[in-house]
């Protein structure tokens, strides 16, 4: 399983579930990774021939397929996992397009 990615989020659940992580490089306009992605976005997670990118996608995906009892990534518990999908739209509609922001008006 291999993963490019810049989100924090996304970069401790691959920690976590112990997929292998690659930090952005610069390379998701190249003509392999387009082949890959074709919004040339990241993060982007391959898993066989499976491909599916977005951070919250990636993080259930992750948990339906690859949590144990000792290691899980998404909580069983009803309350808990309404908490859970909280975080992951707070990150994603604020923490991660306010980094665009910031990193596009600070470019």
């Amino acid at each position: 399983m291999v993963v490019e990615s810049t989100g924090r989020f996304t970069s401790w659940v691959c920690r976590t579930s112990r997929a292998r992580f690659f930090p952005r490089s610069g390379e998701t306009k190249t003509p392999e990774y387009t082949a890959l992605n074709a919004r040339q976005k990241i993060p982007l997670l391959v898993d066989g021939d499976f491909r599916i990118g977005e951070s919250a996608a990636i993080v259930a995906y992750l948990s339906q397929n690859y949590s144990t009892p000792e290691h899980a990534l998404i909580p069983e518990e009803k309350s808990l996992q309404a908490k859970w999908l909280e975080w992951c739209i707070f990150i994603v509609a604020e923490l991660d397009s306010t980094s665009l922001y910031v990193c596009a008006a600070t470019a």
